[in-house]
């Protein structure tokens, strides 16, 4: 902040600062107030620091990249081999070094994404290639994005101390939400589907495993808007990586629209599958709410997904849960009465 010594270059230096339609309001007396208060007050710092906010913040986005990627990476340490028969064939090359082990399956080929390694060592060779390629692309995309949020935090703030105070107490803190959701599939292997969401105002970050697909990770990025205040309708236009089992781009959206203690909501994604066009895929869920009180819910549900399969395309069912503060549980049924019934358990907590 400029100090003056002078009364009258100091109030030449408030009235440049101000709006022009305010000057003529204000009297020399406001200005000289002015003045006198704004040399009261501390010099402010050159450079902003980082609160804990900030700090969370910044972990929250770290998070956001790294759980999704870690169960992608743990494959690689904990190679699981299928039942599948297979001789050992030992080779000695006049040009190696060493003797090697060479296993090879006598029926057909053992796909990698099954978690089955002893395939042809050219094939498992590309396969590593090609996923190593995806988990580095997905990596510096999600650092550059954390160096991008710290650098904005770290610019130097104006010296204009009115203006620092306004967005000080204009600035929004963020918000978190960890949910886990537990599928109990019937005659097949149950999975669970954990989802982590970052919000900051306008900005919103997702990162899901197997949501759409079983081992299937993705990161999403997205803005947050609202409209109305008795009937608010809420959307959230998306654009997502996904990787693993299934490689592709989708763009998505999530709506949601309230009125007193009911709300329809439904999200949409779909995913472009890079690698086999024909294999691209429509995801929906879609849930009617009724909330009699603050902590009861119940209502309607459908949903179309790839994660696991029965003889209907979309699912449809009911829901019940509690809510507890900011903790909530709730129980989904679905296809009861068509078929064998689909249970998930969902928890989430918002902090």
């Amino acid at each position: 902040m400029c100090r003056a010594i002078d009364p009258g270059v100091a109030c030449q230096v408030i009235a440049h600062a101000l709006p022009p339609l305010l000057v003529p309001v204000l009297s020399a007396v406001e200005f000289e107030v002015m003045g006198v208060k704004l040399t009261q007050l501390p010099e402010p710092p050159v450079r902003a620091t980082l609160t804990g906010r900030d700090r969370l913040g910044a972990v929250a986005v770290f998070l956001s990249v790294f759980l999704p990627m870690f169960p992608v990476v743990v494959p690689f340490f904990y190679r699981q081999r299928q039942a599948c028969t297979a001789h050992i064939e030992w080779s000695c090359s006049c040009n190696a070094v060493f003797d090697r082990v060479r296993v090879r399956a006598l029926r057909g080929r053992c796909p990698m994404e099954n978690g089955n390694t002893d395939c042809d060592p050219r094939q498992r060779a590309c396969w590593y290639r090609r996923t190593t390629l995806r988990m580095k692309t997905i990596l510096h995309s999600g650092l550059l994005v954390l160096l991008i949020l710290l650098s904005t935090q770290t610019l130097p703030q104006t010296t204009n101390t009115t203006s620092s105070s306004a967005d000080a107490a204009a600035a929004v803190p963020w918000s978190f939400s960890l949910a886990t959701s537990g599928y109990l599939i019937p005659d097949d292997q149950s999975y669970a589907n954990p989802t982590f969401t970052a919000d900051h105002r306008q900005l919103h970050l997702e990162a899901r495993y197997n949501y759409k697909y079983q081992r299937t990770a993705s990161s999403w990025i997205g803005y947050n808007l609202s409209f109305g205040h008795k009937v608010v309708l809420e959307a959230t236009p998306m654009l997502g990586a996904v990787f693993g089992n299934t490689t592709g781009i989708a763009p998505g959206c999530g709506l949601a629209l309230s009125y007193r203690r009911i709300e329809l909501s439904a999200q949409g994604e779909y995913v472009f599958n890079t690698e086999d066009r024909s294999a691209s895929f429509f995801y929906t869920w879609d849930e009617l709410v009724f909330s009699p009180t603050d902590w009861l819910h119940a209502g309607l549900v459908a949903q179309r997904t790839r994660a696991y399969h029965t003889p209907l395309d979309v699912q449809r069912g009911f829901s019940a849960g509690v809510a507890y503060k900011r903790m909530d549980f709730t129980t989904y049924v679905f296809n009861a009465g068509w078929t064998d019934p689909t249970v998930v358990l969902a928890l989430s907590f918002k902090f």
